[in-house]
């Protein structure tokens, strides 16, 4: 689902969000992208085909959000500071996309990003490195 767009303004629309939040994880967590990734779009795609509405689901936006919640949540979870300052700045710079995850518009799958997001932040935890995880 996160490489098929339903036009090209649909990928253009993901484009940014997926430059910026794709280069802070590569640049913050370069050891846990695919992972990450994997999980998000495994746990993520799994909420949507059980609890989505009966639609066709396609975008990149459950990545987005699973990345976006694996960036806030691994700021607190590691409890380093190169990560909480990653998670600090991702909220400043992105906080309102939390919105999306209710549903507000005809059409937005609020359910990818409800499962992205939360497939992200349970990634966060299912990847940390701190030492309570070892």
């Amino acid at each position: 689902m996160p490489m098929l767009h339903g036009s090209l303004v649909h990928a253009a629309a993901n484009t940014v969000p997926l430059a910026v939040l794709g280069g802070l994880l590569t640049v913050s967590a370069r050891q846990v992208v695919p992972a990450a990734s994997a999980i998000i779009v495994g746990l993520g795609g799994l909420g949507v085909w059980l609890f989505g509405n009966a639609a066709i689901y396609v975008g990149a936006s459950g990545l987005i959000f699973g990345w976006f919640g694996f960036l806030l949540a691994r700021g607190l979870v590691e409890k380093r500071l190169v990560p909480l300052i990653v998670s600090v700045g991702v909220a400043l710079a992105y906080g309102a996309m939390i919105w999306g995850v209710l549903p507000s518009q005809t059409g937005i799958s609020w359910e990818s990003h409800l499962f992205g997001a939360a497939a992200g932040t349970l990634a966060a935890f299912f990847l940390r490195t701190d030492d309570e995880a070892r």
